[in-house]
């Protein structure tokens, strides 16, 4: 009988070093991963240092509300504790479907553990290195070599810069296996590796950070179409762009609320200007040699500050790789120029595009779908941070069987020197002595990383044993990566104290069923608690921190003072009696409910302004935009005030909200709650309509009588984004399951 088993398809590098004396054990890799991150992170898992910056401020409350909701078997679709209430299922960064985020659950309580959200962050930089090494396996290159690219990826900048954006950093570690999984599907024309990639581009869509979802796509799909155009298959580019599609659909049931809520922010309107923010410098390529060359950022570092903008952007621009991976690169380049073309494509666009208005690249995608909403342009460096290692790794393993030069070794030597001497240049005469003492530091580790670089490589092309080599480049790159960057994450507050309330002070600011009310908690630059407090207790607040704000969250009257009565704020901050700030009670406030009896028709685009001018008295009228469905006889406000009524408060929780309510007249229900149009009303025997009032509050036209009203969050994007995460994960488990069924008979 023939053999009818199929022939296994090659790998798209053809790897022909020599076999070496002794190779890394497969399953050993993991080990050393792990090993190497925890001591890169020793601080953070000893808790003897704290994740900064936008951990504090977002990351460790968002994380704390959620793991609360998931240990009760709930999805948290409303937060009504900051900026008055607002949507948190729908703001994508909340990675509510993130499986991993679902192990928070474990450490729910009033406060979640910091070092558990530390740890499975951390965890997904073992997990980045071990997905790069992966990939660098598939393409050909050895062990050693894998271990080297899986490294310079795993503690490049583009990552341990931004632990504090964990999903950035939970993208960064996927983004590999995707970039694998999709490739196997395109180079095998496998339906089983398309619903894989499928698979993993959804999970990795779900992690919650919608820019590097476009970005790491985009760089996924112009490898691939570059690698096809060169190696002349193009009909199975569409396996690729099907694994997206796949994600895509696993992605709907966050992406459709998200879409909902981003155009209704304040984000939709954003000018070029403010999306450029966060370019990469024409200098700042220089960084990959020299990280702080133009200065640096960290949560105690003061001694060399950044140059190059606002201090933030020293982290949004940092992309750091590590020299030897650099040098390879550069040489895999000038020997095998023609076998790196797609490696070389996508590391030039990531440049050009991260150069954001330094550049025509990025204003021609900003003109683009998607690309106009997102800011900070040089995160766009993953893809040099991706392909740079993957070149050397692949170049690496063959180095001593390439058509191969010394003469190159001393040019990629050359030019790195050059580098290093430019970056010395950049120092400002009126640095301080602290300042010049942190760049000669920087200076002297690029020149002795460059010298031992070169040494090693001569060496391992001159003994034809490349492993040595390699595990000491792997060092080195290591080393290079703690010593620029090992200290950025080590910040002294433990957010668990930031945020803990003395017991009695959240008793005081929290209301109660029938005497709900926010509070104010800044004032002229003094603070009484972390802006999002309300994501880890009780209180209910005016403030937040978020990058995503609803456009229309205040009612305006005409003053400061008159929003924040009307916004239900009882307490304030003030000087007291011997000068100190504290909470005064205001007394004006609007309670959370109240019954009008009359309304007041304004355009769309008149409305703020009109409010704003103080045309209008909320208290006893609902201004309206769009007339309502129900046929109301509202008395008017000639009639009288108050008109007999009660509103009593049965239930308030960040979902739902039940409300007993009596009026002798028609009128309407109005509320100090920010309109979503998720929220839906019903009696036990009909739907309410909930109307848009007083710009940006909700509403409820009622009949005179007794009403039992339950308020609802429930969307019909994520309803019907569900449908669509439902089809997209059964159609990726058929590919996987039945995919190429046919191939293997």
């Amino acid at each position: 009988m023939a053999n009818s088993r199929q022939k296994k398809a090659p790998t798209p590098a053809n790897n022909s070093a020599s076999k070496s004396q002794f190779e890394i054990p497969s399953l050993a890799v993991i080990p050393v991963f792990a090993l190497l991150t925890a001591i890169f992170f020793s601080g953070q898992l000893f808790g003897d240092a704290f994740f900064w910056e936008d951990f504090i401020e977002q990351a460790y409350p968002k994380a704390t509300f959620l793991a609360n909701h998931i240990a009760d078997f709930s999805i948290p679709f409303w937060n009504s504790g900051t900026f008055n209430g607002m949507p948190f299922f729908a703001d994508v960064q909340t990675g509510v479907f993130y499986p991993p985020n679902w192990l928070l659950a474990f450490g729910s309580g009033p406060l979640l553990p910091v070092g558990l959200l530390q740890c499975l962050i951390i965890l997904h930089v073992v997990f980045a290195q071990y997905s790069m090494y992966r990939l660098s396996r598939y393409m050909g290159a050895q062990r050693h070599a894998a271990v080297l690219a899986g490294v310079a990826y795993g503690f490049s900048g583009i990552i341990v810069c931004h632990m504090f954006h964990e999903m950035m950093v939970y993208h960064a570690a996927w983004f590999p296996l995707v970039l694998m999984l999709a490739l196997k599907a395109m180079h095998r024309k496998s339906i089983r590796y398309m619903g894989w990639a499928g698979l993993s581009a959804g999970i990795m869509m779900l992690s919650g950070h919608p820019q590097m979802t476009l970005f790491c796509c985009t760089l996924i799909g112009l490898f691939a179409l570059t690698d096809a155009l060169v190696n002349k298959r193009m009909q199975s580019v569409s396996l690729v762009a099907g694994a997206i599609v796949l994600g895509g659909l696993i992605f709907a049931i966050q992406l459709l609320p998200s879409q909902e809520l981003a155009s209704l922010s304040e984000r939709s309107e954003m000018t070029y200007e403010e999306a450029s923010e966060g370019s990469l410098s024409w200098s700042g390529v220089l960084t990959a040699v020299v990280p702080g060359a133009l200065g640096t950022s960290g949560p105690e570092q003061t001694a060399a500050p950044y140059t190059a903008g606002p201090y933030y952007f020293y982290w949004e621009t940092a992309f750091y790789f590590g020299i030897p991976v650099l040098m390879i690169a550069i040489l895999a380049f000038m020997s095998s120029f023609k076998r790196y073309i797609p490696h070389l494509v996508c590391i030039v666009f990531a440049i050009a595009f991260s150069l954001g208005d330094n550049f025509v690249v990025y204003r021609l995608f900003h003109e683009l779908p998607f690309f106009e909403g997102f800011r900070m342009p040089a995160r766009m460096m993953i893809g040099a941070a991706l392909f740079v290692p993957l070149v050397a790794a692949q170049f690496f393993s063959s180095l001593s069987q390439q058509t191969f030069h010394k003469i190159h070794t001393l040019v990629a030597t050359g030019l790195l020197a050059a580098c290093v001497f430019i970056c010395s240049q950049f120092l400002p005469e009126t640095a301080s002595q602290a300042a010049s003492s942190f760049h000669s530091t920087q200076l002297m580790v690029a020149i002795a990383s460059v010298v031992v670089t070169f040494l090693l490589v001569l060496y391992g092309v001159r003994k034809h044993n490349m492993v040595i080599s390699g595990v000491l480049l792997t060092a080195l790159t290591f080393i290079g990566s703690v010593n620029i960057y090992g200290s950025f994450n080590n910040g002294t507050v433990n957010p668990m104290e930031a945020y803990k309330l003395p017991a009695s002070a959240e008793a005081s600011l929290s209301g109660t069923k029938q005497d709900l009310f926010r509070i104010k908690i800044r004032e002229r630059g003094f603070q009484m608690m972390k802006q999002n407090q309300g994501l880890v207790s009780t209180v209910q607040t005016f403030e937040g921190y978020n990058p995503l704000l609803l456009k229309k969250r205040i009612a305006p009257t005409g003053s400061f003072q008159g929003n924040l009565d009307a916004l239900n704020i009882k307490y304030d901050i003030a000087p007291n009696a011997q000068g100190q700030m504290s909470f005064v009670e205001r007394p004006d406030y609007f309670p959370r409910f109240w019954m009008v009896y009359d309304t007041a028709m304004v355009a769309e685009t008149d409305v703020f302004d009109r409010m704003n001018a103080g045309q209008f008295d909320i208290k006893k009228q609902a201004v309206l935009t769009e007339r309502f469905e129900k046929d109301l006889q509202l008395p008017g406000q000639q009639s009288g005030f108050p008109i007999g009524h009660s509103i009593e408060v049965r239930e308030y929780t960040n979902n739902k909200v039940i409300l007993n309510v009596e009026t002798s007249s028609d009128g309407i229900l109005s509320m100090s709650e920010v309109w979503y149009p998720a929220w839906k009303a019903s009696t036990p025997d009909t739907e309410l309509e909930v109307v848009q009032i007083n710009y940006g509050f909700r509403g409820i036209p009622l009949t005179k009588g007794s009403h039992l009203i339950t308020m609802e969050y429930s969307s019909s994007t994520f309803s019907t984004g569900a449908i669509l995460t439902v089809v997209g994960a059964i159609l990726s488990l058929c590919c996987i399951l039945i995919g190429d069924k046919r191939k293997t008979a």
